[in-house]
């Protein structure tokens, strides 16, 4: 979302803008990796942060927080800097783990309210302003979700089955195993389905989910093509009937507004903002636990049972994507809060 908003022509025509990329690594692998090369970026940025505070004397500093981990009190070190500077810092919280972790540590609690005095913060959703109440007294949060471009999906290619689809890289917390278990489960049954797992492989390899689908007798029903990206990943959306979500810890998923433009039902875990993107019973489905395969399953029997219910759901969604979450509306309502927050 940082590349939507350094992008838009909303933005730039209403503020003058100066962007410092915070890159520390190169792809998703090497995030919890330590290395000399990350040390080097900081220190390097450090200084530009510097040199950029120096030259521009910003009115405002937008800036996303890391809320975990080592990068939290890298941010900190940047943050002082910029509040040496007596400048405005708005924050946009894409993440969540500052509650968690001001519980289990003084110092982090320390580090976040001095992070946040004299701050303003812009949220995704209004259930995951819970994460910093313990450490924020400042105006009450605005709220900015997510959005995403606007996709040209193709036709769906008729199946004469419900298509469920699983769309993510292959981590464990993204719930592969949940979906396999429920369609175990719709087997056992003898529901009549098919099922799409997409995605590249991380802690789970294309070879163990084959596996897994052998031993559950799910061969014929399941496919696994990979991971596929533009086109192909577009008319694999549009394939599909019902996203299926059984994610551990995403906070804003954005696959489940690319399935909502394309007019999908969605069945997902109670994560994160998910309960706010999905109306439980309208949109889709969310299961209060991730692991509840069974909670999935029983879902998924319903719309696979269902098929008008199905549509419903998913134009519902399509209409609710259209409603709040086009680019436009969220370049618009950035305009508004940054100008809220500068006056």
């Amino acid at each position: 979302m940082n590349k939507a908003i350094v992008d838009s022509k909303d933005v730039n025509e209403a503020f003058d803008c100066r962007i410092l990329e915070l890159r520390f690594v190169e792809n998703l692998a090497d995030i919890s990796k330590p290395s000399f090369k990350k040390v080097w970026v900081m220190i390097v940025i450090f200084f530009k942060l510097l040199s950029s505070l120096i030259r521009w004397r910003p009115q405002l500093v937008y800036f996303t927080l890391a809320p975990l981990g080592a990068a939290f009190y890298r941010d900190a070190i940047y943050i002082a800097l910029i509040k040496c500077f007596g400048v405005r810092i708005a924050y946009h919280l894409h993440g969540v783990g500052i509650k968690e972790g001001a519980e289990k540590s003084a110092i982090k609690r320390r580090v976040a309210k001095f992070i946040f005095r004299n701050s303003s913060v812009i949220s995704l959703a209004k259930v995951l302003q819970a994460d910093i109440e313990a450490v924020y007294e400042g105006p009450v949060p605005f709220i900015q979700p997510n959005s995403i471009p606007n996709y040209n999906f193709p036709e769906k290619m008729p199946s004469g089955k419900p298509v469920f689809l699983f769309l993510s890289n292959l981590i464990k917390d993204k719930g592969i195993y949940t979906f396999l278990d429920a369609l175990k489960m719709l087997h056992s049954r003898n529901v009549d389905f098919k099922a799409l797992i997409v995605g590249a492989p991380f802690n789970v390899t294309i070879e163990d989910v084959r596996q897994k689908i052998q031993e559950y007798n799910l061969t014929g029903k399941v496919e696994v093509p990979g991971p596929l990206y533009g086109n192909d990943k577009l008319q694999i959306i549009s394939n599909a009937d019902v996203l299926v979500s059984p994610t551990k810890n995403d906070t804003y998923p954005l696959v489940i507004l690319e399935a909502m433009q394309a007019g999908k039902a969605v069945i997902a875990s109670n994560i994160g903002a998910i309960s706010e993107m999905i109306d439980d019973g309208e949109t889709g489905f969310v299961i209060p636990s991730c692991e509840d395969a069974a909670g999935f399953a029983e879902k998924m029997e319903v719309l696979a049972n269902n098929v008008s219910l199905s549509r419903a759901m998913g134009e519902k969604g399509r209409q609710k994507f259209l409603n709040r979450y086009t680019m436009k509306t969220y370049e618009a309502n950035e305009v508004s809060i940054l100008n809220q927050i500068l006056n």
